[in-house]
């Protein structure tokens, strides 16, 4: 028996056994299920993946913008239609 169980101060308390919760990893990984599942998190995911992906898109323009400047592509319309 808990030693500590033993000197509560509280009459029936002697003999009684005390429940223990689980482990932090139980809780950790209760926490982390919980949050996954939250809206919240799921929008600061998209936003980052929108991010990252307008990261790439302002690369690939200024790529494409310096090829045209040093004549590597050409970029001039000759009028004729796009589609």
């Amino acid at each position: 028996m808990d030693a500590k169980l033993n000197a509560w101060p509280y009459p029936g308390a002697k003999g009684m056994q005390r429940a223990n919760p689980p482990g932090n990893g139980h809780f950790q990984s209760l926490a982390e299920s919980v949050q996954a599942l939250h809206p919240l998190n799921r929008l600061d995911a998209l936003v980052d993946e929108a991010r990252i992906a307008i990261s790439l898109l302002q690369e690939r323009r200024t790529a494409l913008i310096s090829a045209a400047v040093t004549g590597k592509i050409d970029a001039q319309c000759n009028g004729s239609s796009l589609t």
